[in-house]
């Protein structure tokens, strides 16, 4: 059995004549969010990785919730 392939995140070149896409606005704003985890509340917190399984149109991912807590290991500040 072969480990997933990750997507490397593209952020956007530094032009502001160039539109940011909802995709990358996503990016962002997810980076900030995990950026400011530790400082958000539990209740909260729990209820954004209930949230991130349960969204309306799109399909929920098999163990998303394992996904994202090992995302915010690997990245969490020293």
């Amino acid at each position: 059995m072969t480990a997933p392939q990750r997507v490397p995140i593209e952020l956007p070149i530094h032009d502001p004549a160039v539109r940011l896409t909802d995709p990358v606005i996503f990016q962002y704003l997810g980076m900030a969010t995990m950026l400011c985890w530790i400082e958000l509340p539990f209740k909260a917190r729990d209820q954004i990785l209930n949230q991130a399984n349960d969204i309306v149109g799109v399909r929920p991912a098999l163990r998303l919730r394992d996904e994202i807590e090992g995302l915010l290991l690997r990245h969490r500040k020293s």
